[in-house]
């Protein structure tokens, strides 16, 4: 569940359909509005499935070192494996990479 502009935007997988919903909940008009519906075969699984906003996006990153847009448009490209998405700003992706060496650090990167 996401809070965006005096609404919340939901992520709800109906495994019985194989129906992946986002929908966004309009608290003033008490009424919900589907915003997008994907086949549930649209991804391998659910796992990491993640709901962003800025802009609203559904992403994915698996433990292959892949990362997936997979809504609005579907992208998909290799990751190291010690980097996870930060934000996204118009075209530009920005992820954060670890490092132990020897002390623990952040980096922002630009992809």
């Amino acid at each position: 569940m996401i809070a965006i502009k005096s609404s919340v935007v939901l992520l709800v997988v109906n495994f019985s359909e194989s129906m992946i919903h986002i929908l966004r909940f309009l608290h003033q008009q008490e009424k919900t509005q589907e915003v997008a519906r994907l086949s549930l075969t649209t991804v391998g699984d659910c796992y990491n499935l993640i709901l962003y906003t800025s802009p609203l996006s559904l992403t994915r990153q698996s433990n292959d070192g892949t990362f997936e847009i997979i809504w609005p448009e579907k992208v998909s490209f290799a990751i190291d494996d010690r980097e996870t998405f930060n934000f996204r700003e118009g075209d530009k992706l920005y992820f954060n990479i670890w490092y132990e060496d020897p002390d623990y650090r952040e980096e922002t990167i630009e992809e």
